[in-house]
């Protein structure tokens, strides 16, 4: 049993909590030590899939009593002899923060309720990309909004101005449940200030097949005011009273005063 930590000047006691200041602490158990290169960016496929994959506090425990405590201190500088001789300690809590497997619960309409919905024009949910349903960076650029070392769902290759670009893709935490769930209920439309060449593969990963991002609109649907784009919401729908936007960006939609159109940021 771990005892209580300290952080900050708070006692922290339950295990959840301790379980979230250990992971802070010990990311170093399942990455390599500073002697090992990271992969190159290259390496990474188009696209991947995690597994869902249990570990249990015995695989932990093997996992850290073959610690090679000749290898320097990971990123968190936390010397690997200390990880493996405290093994005891730290498997049931670092289980804990590895075994993180997300169910959803999905709850059917009623026949009844399917045929009702059907009667009703849905109204339209406009949806930004980057920082709103993804993020992404370039080659030689590393924002930290994405913790370092984190690999992408997926890279883009594009070509823009004659030269080829590499972008790799976060997709936001539950993002594909969220377009499944709200492709229910809303007419969806993708609207990113973004290029087309670049807008265009990223709404087609997010939909892979599925038909739910068909609407698109770009860059040069917008218009520009004060160095930046303002998104022509009138191309989607003439009544804005039937248009709900999420947009990261306020100034986006800021040629159209909240009263005429819903906004969910």
């Amino acid at each position: 049993m771990v005892p209580d930590l300290w952080e900050n000047g708070h006692v922290i006691s339950t295990p959840e909590s301790k379980a979230e200041v250990l992971n802070k602490q010990f990311s170093s158990v399942f990455l390599h030590g500073r002697d090992v290169p990271p992969p190159a960016l290259s390496s990474y496929p188009i696209t991947t899939a995690m597994p869902d994959i249990e570990v249990t506090e015995c695989m932990v425990n093997k996992k850290l009593a073959s610690t090679n405590v000749n290898k320097t201190e990971g990123l968190d500088n936390i010397h690997p002899w200390l990880l493996k001789y405290t093994k005891d300690i730290l498997a049931t809590p670092l289980a804990l923060i590895q075994h993180q497997s997300v169910k959803y619960e999905s709850y059917h309409l009623s026949p009844l309720s399917k045929h009702r919905l059907g009667l009703v024009k849905k109204k339209i949910l406009i949806l930004d990309l980057d920082e709103t349903l993804i993020h992404s960076h370039h080659d030689g650029v590393m924002r930290q909004i994405v913790k370092p070392g984190t690999p992408p769902d997926f890279v883009l290759r594009v070509t823009i101005d004659r030269h080829p670009v590499r972008f790799f893709v976060h997709k936001r935490p539950h993002v594909d449940f969220f377009l499944d769930t709200v492709a229910q209920w809303y007419e969806l439309v993708v609207f990113t200030a973004s290029m087309e060449i670049y807008g265009a593969a990223v709404a087609d990963k997010l939909d892979n097949n599925r038909g739910v991002l068909r609407r698109r609109y770009y860059r040069q649907h917008c218009t520009q005011d004060f160095g930046s784009y303002t998104k022509d919401l009138s191309l989607i729908h003439p009544d804005l009273t039937s248009v709900f936007i999420i947009d990261n960006s306020p100034g986006a939609y800021r040629a159209y005063p909240s009263k005429y159109m819903n906004s969910l940021l």
